[in-house]
């Protein structure tokens, strides 16, 4: 016997008592207590600041990221326009050269040199 009197309610609780809208009430308590707006409204302030920083960070970081990859991409950019001018002027170059260099055989200035009327002199 002394075991069944540990298996025995404590506060001998009558269930007869108890009425439907207690009941009733009770389980709304609880079911409001799940809610997640319930919840929310539950957040002291320190955590929703501290939420709220999070969230300005992490947007601030986005924000940031993107600006200095458009400005890398900028300067990318510039920079392919600068070579390829860059490259213009070096054929240019080049061609210039390369007539100066037929400019100067020896064959057109001898010849140019009999027409004047000098001598070659060795």
């Amino acid at each position: 016997m002394a075991e069944l009197d540990q298996y025995l309610p404590a506060n001998n609780y009558n269930y007869d008592e108890c009425t439907k809208e207690a009941v009733s009430d009770e389980l709304v308590e609880v079911m409001d207590s799940q809610l997640p707006k319930r919840k929310l409204l539950k957040i002291s302030r320190i955590e929703k600041i501290v939420y709220l920083t999070i969230a300005l960070v992490a947007v601030t970081f986005a924000f940031a990221i993107i600006y200095s990859i458009t400005t890398v991409q900028t300067i990318n950019n510039k920079n392919a326009i600068i070579k390829a001018e860059n490259d213009k002027i070096q054929e240019s170059v080049d061609e210039l050269q390369q007539k100066v260099n037929e400019l100067l055989r020896a064959d057109r200035i001898k010849k140019i040199a009999k027409k004047k009327g000098l001598s070659d002199n060795k």
